[in-house]
């Protein structure tokens, strides 16, 4: 007799299955996979996943994201992010706030 072989479909993008899984299981929180991954990925800060958990997207200006949080949250008071201005003395990457400087 011969041993039968069962091919297994890829999981999608969003899900995934380690060794220890029998079927494809979403990604939770602020992570996101690819097409067939065996786990899922944590997105940086200063970013969080898309709805489908299929990739990160940069927090917009004026909000930022940390590892303590799954959502862009506003620049807390006295603080600005990727804006330059009269009172800015740094340009500061999207999804960081930096404390403002009067000039």
């Amino acid at each position: 007799t011969g041993i039968e072989r069962i091919q297994c479909d890829k999981c999608g993008a969003g899900t995934y299955r380690s060794e220890s899984d029998v079927s494809c299981v979403p990604c939770i929180g602020n992570t996101f996979s690819e097409v067939g991954a065996a786990a899922c990925a944590s997105c940086p800060a200063g970013s969080v996943t898309n709805t489908d958990k299929t990739q990160c997207d940069k927090c917009p200006e004026g909000q930022y994201r940390d590892s303590s949080v799954n959502k862009c949250a506003p620049c807390p008071e006295n603080t600005i992010s990727d804006q330059t201005g009269l009172i800015l003395v740094h340009h500061v990457t999207r999804g960081l706030c930096l404390t403002l400087t009067r000039l």
